[in-house]
């Protein structure tokens, strides 16, 4: 009985980590059809004002519920964004009313592979 339990507990732990790096790895492409035509999201990338990205990555997460149901990136979960020109960024759920409810993680973004990064300036389009 002792080790029923033991392995039990071993097992809902496993699903628990295995859940929390699953909801860790999502990751929506402003290439990809579903967002490309999105008004925010169109044109867009780590150039861009706080506030374009932010209005831009709201609008993903809502369209990512669209297609993954009400209940995926609830508040409080995160997902990486990749826009159009390559660069990426990190961004936090904070409401799931509000028209700006995702949020950049500061210091997450990335500039582009051969684009724009720590040492090359990029220039909003």
């Amino acid at each position: 009985m002792k080790g029923m339990i033991g392995k039990s507990a071993w097992f809902g732990g496993l699903l628990f980590i295995s859940g929390v790096v699953l909801a860790a790895a999502i990751i929506i492409r402003a290439s990809d059809e579903n967002y490309g035509n999105l008004s925010n999201v169109l044109g867009t990338s780590i150039a861009s004002e706080a506030e374009i990205r932010t209005a831009g990555l709201s609008q993903a997460a809502v369209r990512y519920r669209q297609i993954s149901g009400q209940s995926s990136l609830p508040v409080g979960s995160e997902f990486t964004m990749v826009w159009e020109d390559g660069s990426s960024e990190r961004a936090s759920i904070n409401s799931r009313v509000s028209s700006l409810g995702a949020t950049p993680i500061p210091g997450s973004q990335r500039g582009p592979v051969g684009g724009c990064g720590a040492h090359v300036v990029c220039l909003p389009r």
